[in-house]
Parts: structure tokens; sequence; C-alpha cells
């Protein structure tokens, strides 16, 4: 669905699982949340993935920027630097 929502014509490449590939298979379900919380889903899982794709898409430049972080220095250290207004 994302190579087809993204024009990619690269079809997709299954490669050897890794060590850390334990699960042969994980679903999500909202079921639990439905019946704990009463949540209901309002947008439909392809309509939310064109969102997705296009948010991506308007904030790349920002998203590489707020990647750059010098070797040592975590993640969590980063995002208070950043929240802090500062540009890393």
């Amino acid at each position: 669905m994302i190579n087809e929502i993204t024009g990619n014509g690269g079809g997709i490449e299954y490669l050897p699982r890794r060590r850390w590939d334990t699960k042969m298979r994980i679903l999500g379900s909202y079921e639990k949340a439905q019946k704990q919380i009463g949540y209901q889903p309002n947008t439909k899982f392809e309509e939310g993935l064109k969102k997705t794709i296009e948010w991506f898409n308007v904030n790349w430049d920002k998203i590489t920027e707020a990647a750059k972080f010098g070797p040592g220095t975590s993640s969590a250290v980063r995002h208070e630097v950043v929240k802090a207004g500062a540009k890393v």
C-alpha cells in the first residue's frame, strides 16, 4: 500500500530475519482500547497512511535537521536542547 501511495515502483525486498526478529507476526488492534476506554477510530487506515506520508513530505527538512546530533549525545538530551529553542 505504501509503494502504491508513494508511486514507488521498486517493489518489496524480503531479507533474512535478524536475530532479534523473534515474532513471526505482529498484529495491531484497536479492540482492547475500544473495550477499555471506548476508543473509536475516525480515520480509515489508507486515509491515515496517506496523511502520514503527506506530513513526512511537508516536514522532511525539519525532520532531518532535528535528527542531527553529535556522537555521544543521547536523543533525550537532544530533545531538551531543541525544546529550549537551540539549533543543534
